[in-house]
């Protein structure tokens, strides 16, 4: 995730309305949630992300 470039992270235009989402966890531990957050729109793909690289509202959370 530290490498930026415009060719590594793709941008996927999204639409307001439902979504699946899955993850594939291979060690086990503790989580008591998930919070998904969108970068801002102007987002520069070939910058390092940093936390103003980011909606701080996450869009999808997931409690345990």
């Amino acid at each position: 995730m530290n490498q930026q470039t415009a060719t590594r992270w793709v941008r996927v235009p999204m639409q307001a309305g439902d979504r699946v989402f899955t993850w594939t966890l291979t060690q086990t531990h503790v989580t008591r949630s998930w919070q998904v957050f969108i970068t801002q729109q102007d987002w520069d793909p070939n910058a390092p992300l940093s936390r103003a690289s980011f909606n701080l509202t996450p869009f999808c959370q997931q409690l345990f």
